[in-house]
């Protein structure tokens, strides 16, 4: 059974009777050393907006505005996410340092505060589909 407490893990046991100090100082060293972490793995449901992944490379585009969605140069744009799910990656951006609503809202296209908020507060997944502030999320 693993140990509860990271103290138990340790074993802080030393004998100082005999020992020469080079021993006593290689055996606190390897005793205070805790276990080494394991790495995260990064979650392949959550996905951005854009559909592009977290990772780095040398082709993704710096800013959202650089993205070109097809359909986009004729206004028809296909929208595959509901309300819902926008208002939750809405919801996840104002939740990131140095994030303006009102900077954001100017950005993706003078959408109106009021509007914002009229969609914010609407429910389901279809309430709120008609709001502006849908579309340009």
């Amino acid at each position: 059974m693993p140990p509860k407490r990271k103290s138990d893990a340790l074993e802080p046991v030393l004998d100082l009777t005999g020992d020469s100090s080079e021993e006593v100082q290689e055996r606190a060293a390897v005793v205070a050393e805790p276990a080494p972490k394991k790495a995260r793995k990064a979650d392949a449901g959550e996905g951005s907006s854009s559909g592009a992944k977290k990772g780095k490379s040398a082709d993704a585009p710096k800013n959202w505005r650089d993205v070109v969605l097809e359909g986009e140069e004729e206004g028809d744009v296909p929208i595959y996410d509901d309300c819902n799910e926008i208002r939750r990656k809405i919801r996840a951006l104002q939740k990131e340092p140095n994030f303006k609503v009102t900077h954001w809202l100017k950005e993706i296209g003078n959408i109106n505060s009021n509007s914002y908020q009229r969609f914010m507060k609407a429910t389901g997944p279809h309430g709120g589909a008609s709001n502006g502030t849908y579309y340009a999320a």
